[in-house]
C-alpha cells in the first residue's frame, strides 16, 4: 500500500521563503541601512553647525541709559509716528520701518519708544533703510534695577501707563497726560503684569503730571 504523505512531506505555504518575504528583507538589509545613515548624517550636521543668524537683524542692548529723558543720547530706540500706528527703528541715523506688529512687540521687548513723533522730527532722526527685523541676543531685563529715572510704562492692553520716579513706578491718570510726558520721556511698551510689578508702588499719592 501505498503511504499518504503526512503533513511533514507536504509543502506549506509558510514554510520557505516567498515572494514577499524575499522583496521585505531585502528592503531591510538594503533601504533601512541607508535611512538611517541619512537620518543620523542629519542630525550631526544639525548638532555641530551654528544657527543661521539673520544679518541684518540687530542684537539687543541691555547696557541701557538708566534715564529716559529724550534729550539724552539712545543707542537705538523705536519712533512711533504721532496719530498714526507706523513705527521705525533708529539706529544710526538709519530708520527701519517696522512691518506688522509682531515684529513690533519684539523690538519694543529690547528698546525703548519715543512716542508721538512728527514727520520733521522724523526726517531730523535719518534716512529710510530696509524693514526691521525681530532683535537677536538677550532681551534686558526691565525693572528696577536698570530703570531708575524719566521712563514711562505701558501695558500691554495700552490702557495703563505709569511713570518711573526713583525705581518706583506711579501711576498715570489719563492717557491725555500719558502723550504729554511722552514730549519728555521715552517708553517701555507693551509690558506684562508682572513686568510693571516689579516695580515698587511710589509712596506719593500723587498721581503721574505733566505741565506741556
Amino acid at each position: 500500500m501505498q503511504r499518504k504523505p503526512d503533513s511533514a512531506d507536504t509543502p506549506s505555504p509558510l514554510r520557505g521563503p516567498s515572494r514577499v518575504g524575499r522583496v521585505g528583507r531585502w528592503i531591510r538589509d538594503h533601504l533601512l541601512g541607508t535611512l538611517i545613515g541619512v537620518v543620523l548624517g542629519a542630525l550631526a550636521t544639525i548638532l555641530v553647525t551654528d544657527p543661521v543668524v539673520n544679518p541684518k537683524a540687530r542684537a539687543c542692548k541691555t547696557d541701557i541709559d538708566s534715564n529716559g529723558a529724550i534729550n539724552r543720547p539712545a543707542a537705538i530706540r523705536i519712533l512711533k509716528r504721532k496719530g498714526k500706528r507706523n513705527a521705525f527703528v533708529v539706529d544710526g541715523g538709519v530708520l527701519h520701518h517696522i512691518p506688522d506688529t509682531g515684529t513690533y512687540i519684539h523690538n519694543a521687548s529690547c528698546f525703548p519708544v519715543q512716542f508721538n513723533v512728527d514727520d520733521a522730527e522724523l526726517a531730523r532722526q535719518g534716512k529710510d533703510g530696509s524693514d526691521a527685523e525681530s532683535p537677536t541676543g538677550t532681551q534686558p531685563r526691565v525693572g528696577p534695577k536698570l530703570l531708575k529715572h524719566n521712563y514711562l510704562l505701558r501695558s500691554e492692553d495700552e490702557k495703563r501707563w505709569w511713570q518711573v520716579v526713583d525705581g518706583r513706578r506711579l501711576r498715570i491718570a489719563s492717557g491725555r497726560t500719558f502723550d504729554c510726558l511722552t514730549k519728555h520721556y521715552l517708553v517701555w511698551d507693551h509690558l506684562s503684569r508682572e513686568v510693571v510689578l516689579s516695580f515698587p508702588r511710589h509712596k506719593s499719592r500723587r498721581r503721574g503730571r505733566c505741565r506741556g
